[in-house]
């Protein structure tokens, strides 16, 4: 039959969505206040200022409103609202941000308007907030913006402003500003493992300007406050200085007094005891800094010298080793510096050394420790679990033609306790300019040369636990002085070990989740995964 309608079931609907629809609605709504058009209800501020809105509007973007406008509340029967703890100042900014998206802020009126769109439930506004005092750190607002983070638990805005105040606090206390923190703010910062304090010594004195700003209220948290300084730290001279001039602070049962004791109990002990300690007092507040070691410019040359790669990216020459050398090797244990081995050298011939030193930051001076078993150059020196660990090297070199012609297969552990070297196991080859890395409580070895100056591509790990040697796959190439690192992370969050040729020629990284040997492009393509 003509015109005959089709049956239901074979209609076809679709629901389609016009992507700009909410931004009309504001910006309709925004019209209608700017022509106070159509206002039916009244917000009444604490200061007596009156504003007209929408109540429709309001219930829309506030929770606050919306529990009171749309519930059995008093005020939804009332066509007015008074708001108590809520001044014009503040109201006046949010209102405007609630028709329009725009939020005008300076530091006069961001305490204000913090309040009201804390108050009124508005979280987009307080986030603008909290971005505005970020972006408006300075050394003489940190400390009032700290308390506001606190107040309204503006977590990233704390963040920002702990790294801020961390970064600066030596300046802070140069003004005073941080007499204006509570106890429980300067005890957070003190915490820090990263805090710009300059010394130990002077950090003393800022907490004691700390408690000299209300000493009747603040005395009694002396003693917290003082356990987070690091006496140890603080020259022998400067732990006279305090027992001195701060009596009430340092006499028997006094707050400082045990600290003092502690601090002059680590200065009298043993180096090696000293090695081996391991506590939050002795710990450095810093990032970890870069060294370099000023290596051979030729045959027959040594050097005593290294240097600190500063924050400002200026190098700095730190004191001098007590005897020069070169091919040295050199590792990290809690934050002391070991260099071992190496060449020495005169104008006629060269050796290898057994000789090992330690730097300590904490004083800026070098001390002897225990030989090596074997003299050693061009080896592998790494820390693993608590200990250092010697492995293979030149042993011996050719005078005549300044080539090195004896390798050792050795591997030797130190222990900070006793301070003495012993071997515990073998390679399976004898390697001179091999590398290696830890990585979850194994060390990684790879490439070198064979005592037949023949390359290895041999890849393999040791348990230090039993010393047990697994065979791993073999590199694409074979290396030698070379780099291993373990820093960046797979695909599945797994530690990945990088190989990396020293003039800077092609990498590989190994996977220990799939066992296998990848190729990557260059170096560069390695330092932006890094950044990953």
């Amino acid at each position: 039959m003509a015109g005959k309608m089709k049956p239901k079931e074979e209609l076809v609907c679709r629901t389609l969505e016009d992507r700009n629809y909410g931004g009309r609605i504001v910006s309709g709504m925004s019209a209608l206040w700017n022509e106070k058009a159509l206002f039916d209800y009244i917000i009444k501020t604490s200061d007596g200022k009156e504003f007209q809105a929408h109540r429709v509007f309001l219930a829309s973007v506030s929770d606050y409103f919306r529990a009171m406008l749309c519930g059995n509340m008093l005020e939804s029967s009332k066509d007015y609202v008074e708001l108590k703890g809520v001044n014009s100042v503040g109201f006046g900014p949010l209102l405007h941000f609630v028709y329009t998206g725009q939020l005008t802020l300076n530091e006069e009126n961001v305490p204000d308007v913090l309040t009201a769109a804390s108050h009124l439930q508005i979280d987009a506004a307080m986030m603008l907030c909290a971005r505005f005092l970020e972006e408006s750190l300075s050394l003489n607002n940190c400390v009032d913006i700290s308390h506001i983070a606190e107040m309204y638990s503006l977590d990233r805005l704390k963040e920002k402003t702990n790294d801020f105040v961390i970064a600066n606090f030596s300046d802070l206390v140069k003004n005073g500003h941080h007499c204006r923190f509570s106890g429980e703010q300067l005890s957070h910062y003190l915490k820090s493992d990263e805090l710009k304090c300059g010394t130990e010594f002077g950090l003393f004195n800022c907490i004691r300007q700390w408690l000299d700003f209300d000493k009747e209220a603040r005395i009694k948290q002396a003693a917290g406050m003082m356990q987070f300084v690091r006496f140890p730290l603080m020259l022998p001279s400067d732990i006279t200085e305090i027992s001195k001039s701060s009596p009430e602070l340092t006499s028997p049962g006094s707050p400082c007094k045990k600290f003092l004791d502690q601090a002059v109990k680590y200065h009298r002990m043993q180096q090696n005891a000293r090695l081996a300690l391991k506590s939050s007092q002795t710990q450095i507040r810093n990032k970890p800094s870069v060294v370099a070691f000023s290596g051979d410019v030729d045959d027959f040359s040594t050097s005593k010298r290294f240097f600190v790669l500063g924050e400002d990216k200026q190098w700095r020459r730190l004191p001098d080793v007590e005897q020069g050398f070169s091919h040295a090797s050199v590792t990290v244990l809690e934050n002391y510096m070991y260099v071992c081995g190496g060449i020495l050298a005169d104008d006629h011939s060269r050796r290898s050394t057994d000789k090992c030193y330690v730097f300590d930051p904490r004083f800026m001076t070098w001390s002897s420790i225990a030989n090596m078993t074997k003299a050693r150059s061009h080896f592998c020196l790494v820390t693993c679990k608590g200990a250092v660990y010697a492995l293979g090297g030149c042993t011996e070199f050719n005078n005549a033609t300044v080539s090195p012609v004896g390798n050792t297969d050795t591997i030797e552990k130190y222990s900070v306790e006793k301070n003495e070297w012993n071997l515990i196991g073998e390679l399976p080859d004898a390697l001179r300019k091999h590398a290696c890395c830890v990585m979850k409580g194994k060390i990684f070895v790879s490439g070198g040369l064979k005592e037949d100056w023949m390359a290895s591509h041999k890849f393999f790990s040791i348990d230090t636990d039993d010393m047990s040697l697994t065979e791993l796959p073999d590199m694409p190439h074979v290396r030698f002085s070379h780099h291993m690192f373990s820093c960046w992370k797979d695909s599945e969050g797994q530690e990945v070990i990088f190989v990396v040729d020293s003039k800077g020629g092609g990498a590989m990284y190994f996977s220990p989740t799939a066992s296998q040997v990848n190729c990557a492009m260059c170096v560069f393509e390695i330092s932006f995964m890094m950044q990953k």
